[in-house]
């Protein structure tokens, strides 16, 4: 119960410096890293190009996954978290952005979907997963609105109620009884 999480196990030895550093940086912000880097993407629209010439349809953040993907399969150190100045280990990979629920219609809203990614995916599978998972949020809009929408409306309907259920939950999740469905929630609406 306390200190395991459905979605990473504690990570018992490590070196001294790394179990120091959540206590030295406590804040998310604290660890922040800034720098300058040139991209260059004719390399990644050429081979874009090249992939469509073979009826395969890619997109640049669809690459950009893919290598996110492969780089966690190669370095499985960086799909680590700090909780409670306790070291994890995620137990997936996964990949989460915001997209349009119509697109080319910013008023029609937007949605946040949260992708499982297996670490021997090659680029096709992670366009093949992409696709579906967008496809499936933006479905559910034809459909009216669904349970996170409703919940979301009757929370915030209630003056307080959104700062009770989110301190709630943040203690929850702190000590590692928060339920697996509220980690794992794959698409909640924004509007």
């Amino acid at each position: 119960m306390f200190g395991r999480r459905p979605d990473g196990r504690r990570i018992e030895k490590i070196d001294p410096i790394m179990k120091i550093t959540p206590y030295i940086m406590p804040e998310r912000s604290d660890a922040q890293v800034f720098l300058r880097h040139r991209a260059d993407m004719e390399r990644m629209s050429a081979y874009i190009r090249a992939q469509a010439e073979k009826g395969q349809r890619i997109s640049h953040m669809q690459i950009i996954v893919a290598a996110y993907v492969r780089a966690v399969s190669s370095n499985p150190e960086m799909n680590r978290f700090i909780m409670n100045k306790q070291l994890f280990a995620r137990n997936n990979c996964s990949a989460a952005f915001t997209i349009l629920r119509v697109p080319h219609q910013p008023d029609a809203g937007e949605a946040v979907v949260k992708i499982k990614f297996d670490l021997t995916d090659t680029i096709y599978d992670v366009r093949d997963r992409m696709d579906a998972a967008v496809s499936a949020a933006r479905g559910e809009q034809e459909q009216g609105p669904g349970f996170i929408d409703r919940l979301l409306a009757f929370v915030f309907a209630v003056p307080g109620l959104a700062t009770v259920i989110v301190g709630l939950v943040k203690f929850l999740d702190r000590y590692g009884i928060c339920p697996k469905f509220l980690i794992e929630e794959p698409s909640v609406s924004t509007r």
